[in-house]
């Protein structure tokens, strides 16, 4: 399992040794890079989490799991609270799994396209927790 700064990638060194678990809060390859729990709530779509094995690139591995989530309640602390709580839930959920089979899901490559985004401004991520869309 990896936890690391936003942005930082494993040396493939690492990679090489042994499989590695990332949760990225974000619903992938849609929401690759840093706080898409707030670019998530922009676009009017469900933040999620979702479980890679990672590889050389960001937020492009191999996905054994995802699940998109309600929004955050007013006034939680997003990038503290809920956004690790998703990404805890998450790693639950396929550990739980993992308890009962002793097998990781075999998981799916992600496609090319996705979008990057990155670390969000402080007015939009104002705007992303006042002005709330409803989801589709």
């Amino acid at each position: 399992m990896f936890s690391g700064y936003p942005g930082q990638l494993v040396p493939q060194s690492i990679l090489d040794l042994a499989p590695v678990l990332h949760v990225h809060g974000g619903w992938l390859p849609d929401y690759r890079g840093s706080t898409t729990v707030y670019y998530s709530l922009l676009m009017g779509e469900p933040p999620g989490a979702s479980l890679m094995r990672l590889d050389a690139g960001l937020d492009t591995g191999q996905l054994l799991e995802r699940v998109q989530y309600p929004p955050p309640p007013p006034g939680c602390d997003v990038d503290y609270v809920y956004d690790n709580t998703l990404r805890a839930a998450v790693l639950i959920k396929a550990l739980s799994r993992y308890v009962d089979t002793l097998a990781l899901p075999t998981g799916e490559k992600q496609p090319e396209e996705g979008t990057t985004f990155y670390i969000i401004h402080p007015v939009l991520k104002t705007l992303a927790l006042t002005h709330r869309r409803s989801y589709g």
